[in-house]
């Protein structure tokens, strides 16, 4: 069973997904997706903003990274009358 929550932190809104036996904490990052922590059921919330709070460094340059991406790479949009 997993649940799906959402907190507010200082890099925006986190999803947390919680799985009965995960082993470890995980922080996800994607571009395009908002910051995502894997933890088990029994893990809670303010043990994952310490979590956060202690990789606070490389979540921050890793944002910065992703928008230096986004700056690049804008999102394509379909224009009637294009070719490809």
């Amino acid at each position: 069973m997993a649940t799906k929550e959402s907190i507010e932190t200082d890099y925006g809104v986190v999803q947390i997904l919680r799985r009965r036996g995960r082993k470890r904490l995980s922080v996800f990052m994607h571009p395009r997706r908002p910051l995502e922590v894997r933890a088990n059921l029994r893990i809670s919330t303010s043990e994952i903003k310490n979590f956060l709070k202690e990789r606070q460094d490389w979540i921050e340059k890793n944002l910065a990274e992703f928008e230096k991406i986004r700056i690049e790479h804008p999102d394509k949009k379909i224009i009637e009358g294009e070719l490809f």
